[in-house]
Order: structure tokens, then C-alpha cells, then sequence
């Protein structure tokens, strides 16, 4: 979308890495700043747009001071979009090239999941949680943790290569559908067996009641 572009400073050239998650050291962020220093040696007119900011209840605040040391002593002013909180995030991930979340540890992020269904290649760590949703070399590129190099390589590789993107884009697509279908399946699944345990308790509590 021009708007949204033109409303984050961006061109319609620019090629767009997203990140969207808290501003906590666990997330991965400062790695990911690393490693746009590299990307732009390569993709000059990449950028990357932060969409998240810290909450209140995060105790790491200093997290955010790094990232703006980091962004002057790589000179990624202008390189680096910082959105904040935002409500619309479909309109986002429609102009992202590709989605990163190089976290240090996740559950199964949600975030992942909407990327892949939006049809954008993913590139995350390689931990629990990540890897159960993205095929490394498939939907996107798994990385080790805490390695700006290796995550500045996956990045140029999909930014450079639009068939590629476009391969993984469709699978992402598939597999977020298939995702979404198994845990509709779970929902179907849950809800039998607390029907079922409702049962059990208003027999249990009917055989209880009943007269000697």
C-alpha cells in the first residue's frame, strides 16, 4: 500500500525486512540491527521496520538505549523504521518482503504464523516453538540463536532471489492454513472432552444425590 508506505518514510524501491514483537533482549532485536548493517552492503534500499515498543511490566529498558547506540555506530539512520504499538498490522505485513523473529526463546509465536498466512517468507531462530512452524528452506530460513551474520545471509538470499521469495511465499501460505486448520481440529477436540467431563461430574453428582 503507497499510503502506509509513504506514511513510514518508505519508497515504493525499498525493500522491507519486518520484525514485530516487544523490545526485549529476548526477541532478538539487537541482532537483527546487527545484521541490517550487512544486509545493506549487499541491498542498499533495504530497510527494516520495528513494529512493538517495550511495556510497562518488561524490566529491560535498556534494551531500547542499545538499539539506538546501535543504529548510530552502524549508520543505520534512515535504514532502521521505528513504528511502536500499532493496530494494523495486516496493512504492515502487506509490505513486508519478509518477516524475521530471531528470538532467544518463544512458545509458538503467533506472530509467525499471521506472516506466513499473510505470504511472507519467515526467517526465525532455530528453538522451540520456531522451528515447529517454519521449514527451513521451505517457508522461509531457520538460523541459529544470537548470530547477526548467519540471520544477514538468509535475509540477503530471500531479498535478492524474488523467485525464491515467491516459492516460499506460497508454501508459508499453505502451511499457516494447514496450521490454523489443526488447531480448529484441537478446539473440536477440547470441546468433546469437556462435554465429556461435564457428563461425568452431573452423573457423578446425580448418583451422589440420589436416595440410599
Amino acid at each position: 500500500d503507497p499510503v502506509v508506505r509513504t506514511e513510514l518514510g518508505l519508497s515504493l524501491d525499498d525493500k522491507v525486512v519486518g520484525f514485530i514483537g516487544r523490545l526485549v533482549q529476548e526477541k532478538g532485536v539487537e541482532e537483527l540491527l546487527k545484521a541490517m548493517g550487512q544486509v545493506i552492503k549487499e541491498i542498499p534500499d533495504a530497510k527494516l521496520l520495528v513494529v512493538g515498543d517495550t511495556l510497562a511490566s518488561d524490566r529491560d529498558l535498556r534494551t531500547t538505549e542499545r538499539l539506538q547506540e546501535l543504529i548510530q555506530r552502524n549508520n543505520l539512520e534512515g535504514v532502521i523504521k521505528f513504528t511502536g504499538f500499532r493496530e494494523d498490522i495486516p496493512e504492515l505485513l502487506a509490505i513486508m518482503d519478509l518477516f524475521a523473529l530471531p528470538s532467544h526463546r518463544e512458545g509458538m509465536p503467533r506472530s509467525i504464523l499471521e506472516a506466513m498466512a499473510a505470504g511472507k517468507p519467515v526467517i526465525a531462530t532455530d528453538i522451540r516453538g520456531c522451528r515447529e512452524e517454519v521449514v527451513d528452506g521451505e517457508t522461509g530460513y531457520l538460523v541459529p540463536v544470537n548470530d547477526p551474520g548467519k540471520l544477514a545471509e538468509a535475509i540477503i538470499k530471500i531479498l535478492s532471489d524474488k523467485m525464491l521469495a515467491k516459492r516460499m511465499s506460497e508454501a508459508g501460505r499453505q502451511r499457516a492454513v494447514e496450521f490454523f486448520d489443526e488447531r480448529k481440529v484441537l478446539e473440536k477436540q477440547l470441546g468433546i472432552y469437556r462435554k465429556l467431563i461435564q457428563q461425568k461430574r452431573l452423573s457423578s453428582h446425580e448418583m451422589g444425590s440420589a436416595p440410599s
